[in-house]
């Protein structure tokens, strides 16, 4: 759909996909395309993905949760610690730093400084300047009037 998105694990297991978007949409209107997402990549890969939040009917499939989506709704920050055990770190990471094993202890308070100075680059830095907007045409794709 062309839209500009960046990643960035989570302080659990997963990996969160941001698309920064302009507030055009109202919660229900932004809630609803990203679960149209949602249900897309499930039809499409129904063995990869899944819209189940029961951990144990998606062993060994990813969680698609589109309900980060709605009014109230949390997720952590870049760069959120999460308190206990090694105090993992959300991070945004490159798209193909998927290549490597990333998992959620691998960056770390103690690890932290180390991997942002080991970068080339902020994998977030054109976030803030992403201007883009969930279109009537994006609507159209996933099925969707907006």
């Amino acid at each position: 759909m062309e839209l500009h998105r960046f990643l960035k694990t989570t302080v659990g297991k997963g990996l969160h996909v941001v698309v920064p978007i302009r507030p055009t949409l109202d919660w229900e209107q932004a809630k609803g395309f990203s679960r149209a997402v949602a249900e897309f990549l499930v039809r499409t890969f129904g063995r990869r993905f899944t819209p189940t939040v029961s951990k144990a009917r998606r062993k060994g499939m990813i969680f698609v949760d589109y309900l980060r989506n709605a009014e109230g709704a949390t997720a952590n920050a870049p760069y959120a610690v999460r308190a206990g055990s090694g105090a993992p770190v959300s991070m945004p990471i490159e798209w193909e730093e998927l290549a490597d094993e990333v998992r959620f202890d691998h960056f770390n308070v103690r690890s932290l400084k180390e991997q942002i100075a080991s970068r080339k680059r902020d994998p977030w830095s054109e976030f803030a300047a992403t201007k883009q907007t969930i279109t009537k045409a994006h609507g159209k794709k996933m099925g969707l009037a907006i």
